[in-house]
């Protein structure tokens, strides 16, 4: 049972710093790009990451089982980003 916990703590830690990593991106490099201004660091901290993408994205995994239905995935993800 210790080990699926440290196991599942591994993935949620790495997943957290994934998804930080893909706001970094997203925020400083793709947006302002498609929009036509400079590109910046817009996160707060020094290295390429923004945690608030990070902690939704454990959230979600947290609240919504994996499901193989992409359209249950997007009603469960819009709900949740209206409350």
């Amino acid at each position: 049972m210790l080990d699926a916990f440290a196991n599942n703590w591994t993935i949620l830690v790495i997943s957290f710093f994934i998804y930080s990593f893909c706001g970094w991106i997203w925020e400083s490099l793709i947006c302002p790009i498609a929009t036509g201004h400079n590109i910046h660091n817009s996160g707060f901290l020094t290295g390429p990451c923004i945690p608030i993408y990070g902690s939704g994205a454990i959230v979600v995994c947290a609240l919504f089982p994996v499901s193989k239905d992409w359209s249950l995935i997007f009603i469960e993800g819009a709900i949740l980003h209206a409350l």
